[in-house]
């Protein structure tokens, strides 16, 4: 069970653990891989806290231009 909620809500400490259990890859290549999926995971989560600032924002902008109108009428 932990390991599937890993997987779908931190998915690179799963895949961390994995690269790090791999006999077979190169340690350069385990490094690589390992960055490449905490710095994807980062952008996501930065992307979507971005975009729940810019969806509060449109919605007071939103209100405002519903008082103005309201106002002027």
């Amino acid at each position: 069970m932990w390991w599937v909620l890993g997987w779908i809500f931190i998915f690179p400490v799963p895949l961390t653990i994995l690269i790090l259990r791999s006999k077979t890859l190169k340690p350069v290549l385990k490094v690589l891989i390992i960055a490449l999926a905490w710095i994807v995971y980062i952008a996501i989560a930065e992307s979507a806290d971005e975009e729940e600032k810019n969806t509060d924002g449109d919605e007071k902008a939103s209100v405002e231009m519903k008082e103005l109108s309201e106002a002027c009428a």
